[in-house]
């Protein structure tokens, strides 16, 4: 496989650590927390207890003060290693997304009443109405499908033509109806909103725009790893698998299939960490988002759908990951359409 050059010593050492919490207060917990479809708030807490969780906000706000997006990539791609896509998901758009927005966007006033409490995990950010245009004079605006609408508090949403506003619930009230039984993410804590009001756009043109090129970015970083660790399972099963007296992995046609899905993979990680690049340097345009986003859920799919059919019956049972990674990327490709449609990023590159 292609070496990463995306990552330097300090995020590998840094990987270390994470894969340890996360083996520790996520993989025994993940059933508990599907069952239940709630975002687990505590574990949020025990990341930001670490200082895992903001390590892009500044110091005296409760960060690490290290503004290096590939950090919560190693936290976001380790989580979603371990099979918890709605967990990583939820982390990316909160630490990922949000976080940087809101420290990029916002007043001072806002800053310093915000941050510190994203920080710590004691209040949870997430999007919303990305695709649709929501106007200041609204009232009980519905929110459908919202990542970690049962648990956060502040709200990034779509106003008027390419505006953003934040909304608090500390502020505003919101009515929550958590998504009962979702086939995937479940972890992730999906809900439909009810906002009784939504406050004036944040200053600035294109904020939207910012917002939905961000959301490509940190999408693509969930699905390629989600790929990845689906792949792993469908290695490891077809080795131990046995057909006639002989593993899985020793007929052609599973060493072919999987080839394949290697492959894209490859390319599909190499368009991530292009555009992860390119944020660590301020050049992530929306077309390369757009891109890195597409590539990865596609690959994603690919991998989930050739891991179930290579795992014959035993992929269609909840009691094998791959059936729940067969389920978490239908829900991923499903949260990313809501956030925007990543064709026009793409038509607008080609002058179209």
């Amino acid at each position: 496989m292609v070496e990463r050059a995306v990552f330097d010593k300090d995020h590998q050492d840094f990987r270390g650590s994470v894969r340890q919490l996360v083996a520790a207060e996520v993989v025994p917990h993940l059933e508990q927390w599907r069952e239940a479809g709630v975002l687990p708030h505590e574990v949020l807490r025990s990341f930001a207890e670490q200082g895992f969780l903001a390590i892009v906000a500044p110091e005296d706000l409760g960060g690490g003060g290290i503004e290096d997006p590939r950090f919560t990539a190693v936290l976001v791609e380790e989580v979603a290693a371990a099979g918890a896509l709605g967990l990583a998901l939820s982390i990316a758009v909160h630490s990922g997304v949000c976080l940087p927005f809101v420290l990029a966007h916002a007043d001072d006033g806002q800053r310093d009443g915000w941050v510190s409490s994203l920080a710590d995990g004691e209040v949870v950010a997430s999007v919303a109405g990305l695709g649709r245009a929501v106007e200041p004079d609204d009232a009980d605006v519905e929110l459908a499908g919202v990542v970690s609408g049962s648990a956060a508090d502040l709200f990034l949403v779509g106003a008027g033509e390419d505006g953003v506003a934040v909304v608090s619930g500390a502020d505003v009230t919101v009515k929550r109806s958590p998504v009962e039984d979702a086939l995937g993410a479940r972890e992730s804590g999906q809900a439909d909103l009810v906002v009784a009001a939504v406050p004036s756009a944040l200053p600035g043109d294109g904020l939207a725009a910012i917002l939905r090129r961000d959301l490509d970015l940190w999408v693509g970083v969930v699905a390629v790893a989600s790929a990845r660790a689906s792949l792993d399972l469908t290695v490891a099963y077809v080795h131990e698998r046995k057909v006639f007296g002989r593993p899985l992995a020793e007929l052609e046609n599973t060493r072919h299939a999987l080839a394949a899905v290697g492959v894209r993979l490859e390319l599909a990680q190499l368009a991530v960490d292009a555009a992860l690049t390119a944020a660590v340097d301020g050049s992530l345009t929306s077309g390369q988002a757009a891109l890195a986003r597409t590539a990865a859920v596609e690959t994603c799919l690919v991998a989930a759908d050739e891991g179930m059919q290579l795992h014959g019956g035993y992929g269609y049972m909840r009691e094998y990951p791959i059936a729940h990674a067969f389920a978490d990327a239908r829900a991923l490709q499903r949260v990313a359409a809501s956030f925007s449609d990543a064709r026009e990023a793409m038509a607008s590159t080609l002058g179209l």
